[in-house]
Parts: C-alpha cells; sequence; structure tokens
C-alpha cells in the first residue's frame, strides 16, 4: 500500500461557554509533503506555512479545509486517516461534487457512514446542526469520537467540520492521505445469458472484502461469480476492502448488452433463369440500428453490415437461388439466436405478356407489343412470312394478307420462354361515297351537304385535314368549290370523293322612292336603279297603292288612299336565283292635333297643359302659343306644360303643325281674381283645452266655399260662422274659395290654457226628463280620462268610460239601477299630470 502522509495540526481552544470563540488557522502543506505537529494555545493566533488554503473556527465550530485529490496532481480511490487527540461531539464533511459512480465513505468509532451523489448540494454556512442528520449539504456521524478515516473518490470534499465540547483546549487534529491499491473490474461487457465475473485485486493480504452491487446483489468475496446474467445485473458494482483499521472502496461499472431476437422471417424468390435479386427479411429488431447479418448459403459463409428500417426489419438483399442456415444478427457482440433454413428458388420462365393494336384497317400500321424483360432477346413470327427480332416491332402499312395470328419468344441467357400469341384483325377499306355537285345562289341559307355512304367525314383538302360529321359551306361568295367525303365502315375509313359546290351571283336590286312621305292621294315614283339579266321575270307588289304608270323594270308611279307605311316590293327571278328588294312610303293624314286644358283657372295659379293628343305620323316641328302665360316647366314637342297668368281674363292656346299635311288648334282658360279671406272674431281667447270656441268670418262677394283649418269641428266647416274645438295653442285658418277653385287664406292664433279643475255631481236622477239624467265629471277644459268607473254598494263594475262625453244613465247591462249610493273612480291626465278622483254619488228617480 501507497502511503502520503499529509499532516496538518489544528489547536481548538474555547474557554467559557459555548458561545465563546476561538479561532484557529491551518495551513495545508504543498508537496513533497512534510510531517510533524505544530501546538498553537489563544485566540486570533496565524501559523504561518507553505500551502494556499486556510481554515478558520467560529464559536464552537471548526472547519479545516482538506486538500482535494485534483489539487495534488492523484488520481484513484484515496483516504483521509485522521486522529484527534481529545474526544470531540463529531465531524462533518462539505462535498464539492460527486458524478454517477461516486461516493464519499466516512468512517468512525460508532460506524460507517456514505455520502451519494444526491448529497453534493448547495453549502449554506450554519453550524448549529443537530447531529446525526444530513443538511445543507453535510453529514454528520451522531456521536463524539476522536479517530477514523474517511475514503473519497475523484470526486473529492473540500472541508471538515469538527464539533468540540465546551472548556477543549490544545486538541491535536492529524489527517494523513492514504492511497490503496485494491481495485474492482470484471469480465465485461457480456450479453445477456454470459456468466458475470467480479475481480477484486490487492497488494495488501489479509483483507476483508464486501461486493454490493445492482438487483440486491452482495456478497464477502474478493472474487466472485453471476451465472446467466440479465439486464437488471447491469450497473456500478462496489467493493469494499478493510484490514480493520482502513478500509477502502473501488467500483467498477458492468455492462450487460441485449441479445437481439428475430421474431420473424419472410423472403422473396430471385428471378427467372438464375435471378439474383431474392431478399430475406429479418423482422422484430431494434430499428435503425447496425447489425452484422452472419449466414450460411448452401453451407457458404457469408456476412455483411446491414442498418435495420424504422420498423426494425433487416432486409438480406441481391441473394440467387440456394438454402440459406444458421442465419443470425450481432450488435454489441451479442448474436441472436440462428434462423433458417430458408430456401430461395428462382421464379419459374412465363411466356411474354403480348398485345396489338388490332383490329386495324388496310394500309394502317400494325403495331406489336411485349412485355419487357431485363437483357432478353426477342423472335416474332405471322402471316406473310413475318420475321421480326424487335421487342415492340410495326408493319406498315397492313395488307388484309397480313391478318392472323403472331407468335414471340424471349431469350434470356440461355432461357427461352414459352411462346406468346396473339391475333391481327386487318379490315379492309370501304369504297369512296356516292356524290352529285350542287347549286345554290350567293347568300342563300343551305342545308349541310350529303353523300351516298355511312359514317360521313368531310374535308376542305383530298389529303390531310379533320374531317367533319357534317358541313355547310358558306355561299357568301359566288364561284365553285371543291370539296370531299369519305364514308366509315367498321372503324375504317375508305378513299375521299369530290363534290362540287356552285356558288351563282345574286342579281342586284335597289328600289327608291322619290318621297319618303307623302298625303293621301299624292303620287311617289318608285324605280329599280339597277339592269337585271336579260330574259328576268319580276313581281311587283304595291300594299293596295293604285298604279299609274310602269311595267317591268321602268319606273312605277303609285298612290294610295289610305293612311299608313305602305311597301314597295320587287322580286326578280332569273331561273336559278331569286332576288327581292322593297321600299317603304309613309302616306299621311292630316294629324288632327287635340289637347285638353282646364277651363278656368285662379291668377297666378300653375295649371297642366297635357300632352297633346294627334293622329298621325311624328311631325318635325310644333309651334305653341299660351296668350302671355308664364311657362314653369317647358315641355317639348306634344308637351307636356305647366302655366300660369298674371292677368286675369279668357286666354287662348294655340298648336300649329306646319309640314307635307299642316294642322291647327287651339283651346281656352278663363283666368279669375280669388275672392278676399277675413276672420271676423272669436268667442274667447284664450280658451279651455277641450272647450268649444266660435269663429265668424266676413262674407265678401263671390265666395262659395268657407274652409276652416286646425281645428275639430262641430257640425260643417263650410259655413261663415263655426263652433270648433281646439286642442291646444295654435293658429286657425280660414280658406274662402270661388265657384271656380279660386282661394284666399286668413289666420288667427289662438292660446289654449288647461283647466284642469273637475266638478263631479253628488246627485243624479236619470228619469228621462231631460235634466240632470247623466252622470259625468263637469269640467271647464278637456281632460283625457284613463278611466271613469261606477260601482255599486257590493264593489261591481256596472259602468266604465274612457271620454269626457260618455257619463253613465243608471243602467246596468240595460237594466234601471235602484236608488241608492254608488261609488265612483275617475283617473285623467290634465297638462301632462295624472290626477285620481273618488268618492260617492246618491241615484234618484
Amino acid at each position: 500500500m501507497k502511503k502520503i502522509l499529509l499532516l496538518l495540526t489544528a489547536l481548538f481552544s474555547l474557554a467559557g461557554n459555548a458561545n465563546a470563540q476561538t479561532f484557529a488557522q491551518v495551513t495545508e502543506l504543498a508537496p513533497p509533503f512534510g510531517t510533524g505537529t505544530q501546538t498553537v494555545n489563544g485566540v486570533g493566533v496565524t501559523i504561518s506555512a507553505t500551502g494556499s488554503s486556510t481554515t478558520y473556527m467560529s464559536g464552537y465550530c471548526g472547519m479545516i479545509n482538506l486538500p482535494n485529490l485534483a489539487w495534488i496532481g492523484q488520481t484513484g480511490t484515496g483516504a483521509y486517516h485522521y486522529t484527534f487527540s481529545q474526544a470531540v461531539w463529531g465531524i462533518r464533511v462539505r462535498l464539492l461534487s460527486l458524478n454517477i459512480g461516486e461516493y464519499v465513505q466516512l468512517n468512525t468509532n460508532g460506524g460507517m457512514y456514505y455520502l451519494l451523489p444526491a448529497m453534493a448540494q448547495s453549502y449554506v454556512n450554519t453550524c448549529n446542526e443537530p447531529f446525526g442528520s444530513v443538511a445543507n449539504g453535510f453529514f454528520m456521524p451522531p456521536s463524539p469520537y476522536g479517530q477514523g478515516e474517511i475514503l473519497i473518490t475523484p470526486g473529492g470534499i473540500n472541508s471538515f467540520d469538527v464539533i468540540c465540547q465546551t472548556g477543549n483546549s490544545g486538541i491535536v487534529f492529524t489527517v494523513e492521505l492514504v492511497f490503496p491499491d485494491v481495485d474492482a473490474s470484471n469480465n465485461g461487457p457480456l450479453c445477456e445469458g454470459d456468466t458475470l465475473e467480479l475481480i477484486g485485486t490487492s497488494s495488501n493480504t489479509g483483507l476483508t472484502y464486501s461486493w454490493t452491487g445492482p438487483n440486491g446483489f452482495t456478497s464477502n468475496q474478493e472474487d466472485d461469480t453471476i451465472f446467466n446474467a440479465t439486464a437488471a445485473n447491469a450497473g456500478m458494482y462496489y467493493l469494499t476492502a478493510t484490514d480493520g483499521t482502513i478500509t477502502w472502496i473501488d467500483s467498477t461499472l458492468v455492462v450487460i448488452n441485449p441479445v437481439p431476437v428475430i421474431s420473424g422471417t419472410n423472403f422473396t424468390n430471385p428471378g427467372p433463369c438464375n435471378g439474383t435479386d431474392g431478399t430475406i427479411t429479418l423482422s422484430g429488431l431494434a430499428p435503425n440500428t447496425v447489425y452484422t447479418v452472419d449466414y450460411l448459403k448452401d453451407n457458404v459463409a457469408n456476412t455483411a453490415s446491414i442498418t435495420s428500417d424504422a420498423s426494425g426489419n433487416v432486409v438480406i438483399a441481391n441473394l440467387g437461388s440456394g438454402t440459406y442456415t444458421m442465419i443470425t444478427v450481432t450488435a454489441n457482440g451479442c448474436a441472436s439466436a440462428p434462423v433458417g433454413p430458408i430456401t430461395l428458388t428462382n421464379l419459374p420462365l412465363v411466356a411474354p405478356t403480348v398485345a396489338s393494336n388490332s383490329p386495324v384497317c388496310e394500309n394502317s400500321a400494325i403495331n406489336l407489343t411485349a412485355n419487357s424483360y431485363p437483357g432478353a432477346t426477342y423472335s416474332w413470327t405471322g402471316p406473310n412470312g413475318f420475321t421480326s427480332s424487335a421487342q415492340n416491332p410495326t408493319i406498315n402499312p397492313a395488307t388484309l394478307g397480313d391478318m392472323g395470328t403472331y407468335t414471340v419468344t424471349a431469350t434470356i441467357s440461355t432461357c427461352i420462354t414459352p411462346p406468346a400469341t396473339v391475333f391481327v384483325e386487318v379490315r379492309p377499306l370501304p369504297p369512296a361515297p356516292g356524290t352529285q355537285d350542287v347549286n345554290y345562289c350567293q347568300h342563300d341559307v343551305i342545308a349541310p351537304l350529303t353523300a351516298l355512304g355511312q359514317n360521313l367525314l368531310w374535308y376542305t383538302v383530298s389529303t390531310g385535314g379533320t374531317g367533319l360529321q357534317t358541313f355547310t359551306p358558306p355561299t357568301n361568295v359566288p364561284g365553285t368549290i371543291t370539296y370531299y367525303v369519305s364514308q366509315t365502315v367498321n372503324g375504317c375509313e375508305g378513299p375521299r370523293a369530290p363534290l362540287n359546290v356552285v356558288i351563282n351571283p345574286i342579281i342586284d336590286l335597289n328600289l327608291e322612292a322619290s318621297r319618303p312621305v307623302i298625303c293621301i292621294d299624292d303620287t311617289v315614283v318608285v324605280t329599280n336603279t339597277t339592269t337585271p339579266p336579260v330574259g328576268a321575270a319580276y313581281t311587283w307588289e304595291f300594299s293596295g297603292g293604285a298604279v299609274q304608270s310602269g311595267s317591268d323594270n321602268t319606273p312605277h308611279i303609285i298612290t294610295w288612299n289610305t293612311y299608313g307605311d305602305k311597301v314597295v316590293s320587287l322580286m326578280v327571278t332569273d331561273n336559278i336565283c331569286t332576288t327581292y328588294d322593297e321600299v317603304h312610303v309613309f302616306v299621311d293624314t292630316p294629324m288632327h292635333p287635340f289637347f285638353d286644358i282646364y277651363a278656368h283657372a285662379c291668377l297666378n295659379e300653375k295649371i297642366l297643359l297635357p300632352e297633346a293628343d294627334y293622329s298621325g305620323h311624328n311631325p318635325p316641328v310644333y309651334n305653341w302659343d299660351f296668350d302671355g302665360a308664364t311657362v314653369h316647366q317647358q315641355g317639348s314637342g306634344l308637351g307636356e306644360f305647366h302655366l300660369s297668368w298674371n292677368t286675369d281674363g279668357i286666354k287662348t292656346i294655340t298648336l300649329d303643325i306646319p309640314g307635307i299635311c299642316p294642322e291647327h288648334f287651339e283651346d281656352q282658360v278663363h283666368v279669375h281674381t280669388p275672392p278676399v279671406a277675413e276672420i271676423q272674431s272669436v268667442s274667447a281667447n284664450p280658451i279651455c283645452e277641450g272647450v268649444p270656441v266660435q269663429l265668424s268670418a266676413v262674407e265678401h262677394p263671390g265666395i262659395a266655399v268657407f274652409k276652416w283649418h286646425n281645428l275639430d269641428y262641430y257640425g260643417f266647416n263650410n259655413s261663415a260662422v263655426i263652433d270648433a274645438n281646439i286642442e291646444e295653442s295654435s293658429y286657425v285658418y280660414l280658406t274662402a274659395m270661388d265657384d271656380y277653385g279660386c282661394s284666399n287664406r286668413d289666420s288667427i292664433y289662438i292660446t289654449v290654457e288647461p283647466c284642469c279643475q273637475v266638478f263631479i255631481p253628488s246627485v243624479f236622477s236619470p228619469n228621462g226628463d231631460g235634466k240632470n239624467d247623466v252622470f259625468r265629471p263637469r269640467t271647464q277644459g278637456f281632460q283625457h280620462y284613463t278611466t271613469f268607473q261606477v260601482m255599486n254598494r257590493w264593489g261591481q263594475k256596472i259602468f266604465e268610460s274612457r271620454s269626457q262625453n260618455v257619463g253613465w244613465d243608471g243602467t246596468f247591462n240595460g237594466v234601471p239601477q235602484d236608488p241608492g249610493v254608488y261609488s265612483y273612480q275617475l283617473l285623467y291626465s290634465c297638462d301632462g299630470k295624472m290626477t285620481e278622483k273618488k268618492g260617492n254619488v246618491t241615484l234618484v228617480r
């Protein structure tokens, strides 16, 4: 065992009570390490020595920094062996950090403690912590001992905390750093099912060993064995060795890889004639993993490196025929159980798949096809001595002798496929259709061309082009044009036959009339300005007109004795083409214009002159005379117009229409001065709301009707004196009108007041004497009743009204009620306020 002795000495002196403070500073020795003990008494004393780290004490807590293994350039597992010259309460260890597989073991006279990675937390400087706890990243042994050791791994520690008793002084703390030769190892990495060997090695003798590991493993052997290892046996194993005083720990990581399992197989045979495109698929493996694949093909070993796909399938490709055995996959040194045998055989040769474009028509191409075999050659035979080595040969043009059965074989390497056959039908072409030339006139509307045959196709060229099932030639240009037509029988189109279409020019006609418009019995001359061919036949029509002179192509003089549009037409025929032309002549009559205007109008009143009526065609000019009227809305032509006059009297309106058949019409309007309207008096102003008021007007001469406005009337409102009801303050208007509708207006403003007082009688006598026969509220004004009810002594409602003018007549359902006392309730609104009145009324008879 190698030893490196690092002697650190600290003097702890506490006097008084637990709160007394004594400081001691310990300096680490730099390599090569020296040995010795230094003791210092007193408070606040500093010891100078070589090194870089110091320690202080505070209160009754002392902390001593220890060198981390990394600081002194060492590797592997080491131990701090410590002693105290006096007993202390306890020690605790502050961690720097621990990684997976690292640990700190603390041995004291009272037991063994391990610090694992989970305890390597941030340090919080708290001294007064209960013994026997792990807090703020510290481990604290539970009882006061003066000696022991700390075993560490490369993660290391960086300080001790020493807890002293009150009154201790002159404590000497000695630390020895020891590196043992104890080593833990194993025979891994292994595969599941292998035997795991744990190996302990040390140059020391007489040691006691203890193994701990995954899956609850423990052993007291220096070397131990686990048979048929599984994944549960993988992990970190710890070997503890002790000589009774010093304890050493080492660890070893055991790796156990899973054994691949092939859960299923599948295969595809290679192609025919010694093909090598067969495959074997191994399924159930880890996805996207590189495997070493070993197998025997016909007892010959083969190896390949293949990556599984995303579904965990390993595909062995490019395989030929044969027997495949002992197929295994290996990953991480672990091989699967073998699978097989799997026998691959070359697929049998099959006859080619052949086809053709049959049936074909005579003179067209025969296209033969066969499916493709890589590297194959082909041999075709057929009618008419046909042979070909092409995969897809063509025979062009085809004859009727080429119809029959065609045979093909394919040769692959030295293998010849069975023959395949295809029958090709060659159909004969039909003859050209029968045609007959046709004649048409220029601009004729004609039917589609016809020929003797079936399934016709029409062409504008003798060869090529696109055929049309129906064709109508144009007739706008004279001349002879040749078209072509074929027929199709049994899918085959035969040769084309010509057909000549002759377009004859039309006869040019142009009729002109000497005048487009004439009056009844006037004459008009109609002339054809062109020269038709010699020998042409002429047919004239005159719409009932009388021909004064003219024949064939000479000018015709015509008259009509009826009104309207007249048509003169001429049709000329030359035994091939017929031409027609016509000219229109309008025969007019006197228009007899007529308009109707009001016979009477008022001064400055706008009156309507409606649109004038007439018979005949529209003349170009309308001449109006309105006898000094103001035209407020100007119309055009026949009207309409809006007119007024500022002088009274008889006004004459005239309409003159010049032209071929001139006309004149007139009508008169008598313009009157309106009568005078004047309100003479009003019975009261202001008045109560709803109370009638009497209004009087002055009866000036000429007034036929009085009209009062903006009030409710009592009786007729066409009198000079009326009684009226006015709801609210407003103007009252008077219109005075004469017999011709001419009027003037006068107005007066009347003020209306609410007058909200209501008087309700306490007694009424409905005996029919005309005095006090009806029970109802009395008021100066007019209130809007919400309800007026009368109840009998049992509270039954026997009368209800919402009108101020309707009262109770002493009956209920037409039956007179007994004399007695009845109650009433009145709800009414006046001047925007709702008022309620209740009381009793006595009915007497």
